[in-house]
């Protein structure tokens, strides 16, 4: 690559990750896309993470160790966008590995087609080395998003991973996480995306994305499930008022959450005496949406129309009792 193309400033955030940080760390330093800026921010590890860290900061001056107090992903996913130099942005998460050529990938594309966004396609890999077959976000042929309309639709259907993609620094001007949110790419991600002009998505898998039985996204807090209902409130009431005929669109992933937040709630009878008022104001919250019957299993549509309706208590009782579950990825 010549040395003249522009700086990636890649964010690594890290927490407890000692144990997969060296194939991470190695695997970026390998980038044939050799214009990087590392920003690897700890964000309070109590293993050795914060030693590895600063050995590679020692060998190699593109990376940049920041210690930090543990305040989560998002602080330091912030952190790392305020520390970086370069005018594009790209994010790997501490327990994965990228192909060596991913960003050299993700900036050609960027280049031959104007975009302000890149993405490529992931692998899902278990503890055990095992590729599981998972849904893509780009099937077959470069794909390319060039209007407002078409972009929101992308945005609504993919799921929201960071990883993947290559991002221009100024689609960040205003915008960070939320701190005090689980799920945080949730909140944010279609508003990144409704910032660009231009959006390519490349099918080729670049990405190893390590499915750890420990990780968020795999142990699911009802807490943060509320969170992730939040994540879907704040995008169809910006598609309600910018992108209104694409609500049809987003309202299939606002019911999904609310059914998932009522299987959560009913995990236990402590757990829906906890968070029952919090439940009966999201349900109040979808019932101010049109109803559409679209984009869900029969099973979850009978779950929904129960729950928005006066008899609630039928689905409350049936979580409650284990004989339903929601049957849908609500990411």
């Amino acid at each position: 690559m010549c040395t003249k193309t522009p700086l990636i400033s890649i964010i690594v955030p890290v927490y407890n990750a000692s144990d997969y940080l060296d194939k991470c760390i190695e695997s970026i330093l390998a980038q044939t896309y050799n214009n990087i800026q590392i920003i690897i921010i700890n964000d309070g590890s109590t293993d050795t993470s914060d030693l590895i860290i600063e050995q590679y900061a020692n060998k190699d001056k593109r990376v940049r160790a920041i210690n930090t107090d543990n305040n989560g992903v998002a602080a330091a996913r912030n952190i790392g966008i305020d520390m970086a130099e370069g005018v594009l942005i790209g994010f790997v998460d501490a327990d994965d590995w990228i192909e060596a050529d991913m960003y050299d990938s993700l900036y050609t594309d960027m280049l031959f087609y104007n975009a302000d966004v890149s993405s490529c396609g992931h692998n899902k890999i278990t503890m055990c080395g095992e590729r599981l077959v998972n849904f893509s976000e780009c099937v077959g042929n470069i794909s390319l998003y060039s209007d407002k309309q078409s972009i929101m639709k992308y945005s609504i259907h993919t799921y929201p991973y960071l990883w993947c993609k290559l991002f221009k620094k100024h689609l960040f001007e205003g915008l960070r996480f939320p701190e005090d949110k689980a799920f945080e790419d949730l909140h944010l991600i279609y508003q990144l995306l409704e910032r660009a002009d231009i959006i390519s998505c490349n099918p080729a898998k670049k990405y190893n994305y390590l499915q750890r039985p420990s990780s968020l996204s795999q142990n699911v807090s009802t807490p943060a499930a509320f969170d992730v209902f939040d994540a879907r409130v704040g995008m169809c009431a910006f598609i309600s008022t910018s992108y209104p005929t694409l609500l049809p669109l987003a309202l299939p992933k606002l019911y999904m959450a609310l059914i998932w937040i009522a299987e959560r709630t009913c995990e236990t009878k402590s757990t829906y005496e906890i968070y029952q008022h919090k439940l009966d104001e999201a349900i109040e919250t979808v019932r101010t949406y049109p109803y559409i019957s679209c984009g869900i299993s029969q099973n979850d549509e009978l779950l929904l129309k129960l729950l928005l309706s006066n008899m609630k208590h039928i689905a409350i009782t049936a979580f409650l009792q284990k004989k339903v579950s929601c049957s849908n990825d609500i990411t």
